[in-house]
């Protein structure tokens, strides 16, 4: 199946013709492969632990991939059948040009039908069956996601 670039959003999988005409799949984009390779092979300690919980089906039974690429962007975790997209951020995050890049990314994949939750990597160190527990409410596609914990009270408030 082929659409527009231009007149709508892609959903996963599909090729997409760019505006000269070319065709390419948007997603896990062959460009950004060597990156999203070194980026699974110097996964954080807080990745390496979230993974170990998610990989394999075991939460609900959704596969979910790490270092998955949309457009521009790489995602720490995403569920395809879920559109969920589970982020972990460390300090460069907590920054204001962190916070601007990472506010422009979560729209630009929310226009693109995925959902984003993001957590603090001391959270999963903290908490990790609760940061599981929020995922899990959030792996039905109709339900928007819960607004993403970002300090630890907040995340405390959320298991409650």
């Amino acid at each position: 199946m082929k659409i527009n670039f231009t007149n709508s959003s892609p959903v996963l999988g599909e090729v997409v013709e760019d505006r000269r005409g070319r065709d390419y799949q948007r997603n896990n984009h062959p460009v950004k492969l060597e990156q999203r390779r070194e980026l699974r092979k110097n996964a954080t300690p807080a990745e390496a632990r979230l993974w170990s919980a998610l990989k394999g089906r075991q939460l609900n039974g959704k596969k979910w991939r790490r270092q998955f690429s949309i457009g521009p962007y790489i995602l720490d975790f995403y569920s395809p059948a879920a559109h969920l997209a589970v982020e972990l951020d460390g300090e460069n995050h907590f920054t204001e040009s962190g916070a601007e890049a990472d506010a422009l990314r979560t729209r630009y994949l929310r226009h693109h039908g995925v959902r984003v939750l993001r957590f603090e990597n001391s959270d999963v160190w903290r908490d990790v069956d609760g940061v599981l527990q929020i995922i899990t409410k959030n792996l039905d596609p109709s339900v928007l996601p819960d607004t993403s914990p970002k300090t630890g009270e907040e995340f405390e408030e959320k298991l409650e």
